[in-house]
């Protein structure tokens, strides 16, 4: 495979992604060759695609939306704690093919320590259940949460996500919960924004301004430098709040470093974690 080390992103759609220029000053700083391609693939073509992409040489590759769940499919292995999760966001080329790995969930765990958001101990409650809220929820349960509440549209997406990771992490604490339930308990909580929703209807994902006035922190995972509804919201009240770059860096720190086998110092990540709010 010579000494070019091969990677990508894997998803659909993948044009907005930052990751190739966080992989870029990553390889900057230890004096790797590294290539890194945003590899749009429908979800019809993907057990070709990663065929493809070990035929090529590839040393792994990313996976976002909508393909962290079925490219399971097309591995020939798994880590235990992607397949307790049910999603995947990391690749490595072994002998026979592709094994899958999880960095989100070090990534958001990291996110939430660097802006200074404490879980541990506190009511927590997580709007979405969709790919990213399992790794998300999975993260936040680590942390060990007094409560953890699932706010989705579809009562029974979010069940399906607690019993999903019922077995490889406790889900004693966690629950679905309307936003007039959780309004009813009047306690303040951490909230975790997960969807993609507010990107798309420009709406809140937030229905009753007044879970605001119980957010003691707020941490939306996407990664936009336009403040969503969700994070306006939140800054009105004068809370922490913080937004997905520093997951976006995090989960693509450790992919890096299981791909590389490097180590990126604390003054390198900082560099990229201001590059990337540019």
């Amino acid at each position: 495979m010579g000494n070019k080390i091969k990677l990508g992103l894997l998803g659909y759609p993948v044009a907005h992604s930052k990751s190739p220029l966080i992989h870029s000053m990553l390889a900057d700083f230890k004096g790797l060759d590294v290539s890194y391609e945003l590899l749009l693939t429908r979800p019809e073509d993907l057990k070709a695609r990663v065929k493809e992409l070990f035929e090529e040489g590839y040393h792994g590759f990313n996976v976002t939306v909508p393909h962290k769940l079925a490219v399971i499919d097309s591995l020939v292995n798994v880590s235990k704690v992607a397949k307790s999760v049910g999603a995947v966001n990391t690749c490595i080329r072994t002998k026979n093919g592709f094994a899958g790995f999880n960095t989100d969930i070090m990534g958001f765990s990291k996110a939430l320590d660097k802006n200074g958001i404490e879980v541990g101990g506190h009511d927590v409650v997580v709007y979405g259940a969709g790919g990213a809220a399992r790794s998300v929820v999975f993260s936040l349960l680590l942390k060990k949460p007094a409560s953890l509440s699932i706010i989705n549209r579809s009562r029974e997406n979010a069940l399906k996500l607690i019993d999903d990771i019922k077995g490889g992490i406790d889900t004693s604490v966690v629950s679905c919960k309307t936003e007039e339930e959780i309004l009813s308990e009047n306690k303040r909580f951490v909230a975790v924004q997960t969807t993609s929703a507010e990107l798309t209807t420009g709406e809140s994902i937030v229905k009753n301004e007044a879970m605001f006035e119980l957010f003691d922190a707020a941490y939306d995972i996407v990664a936009v430098k336009e403040p969503t509804p969700f994070i306006k919201g939140a800054n009105a009240r004068g809370i922490k709040v913080a937004n997905g770059f520093d997951m976006l860096y995090y989960q693509a720190q450790e992919a890096f470093e299981l791909w590389t086998g490097t180590k990126i110092t604390d003054a390198e990540a900082e560099k990229v974690r201001k590059e990337l709010r540019q």
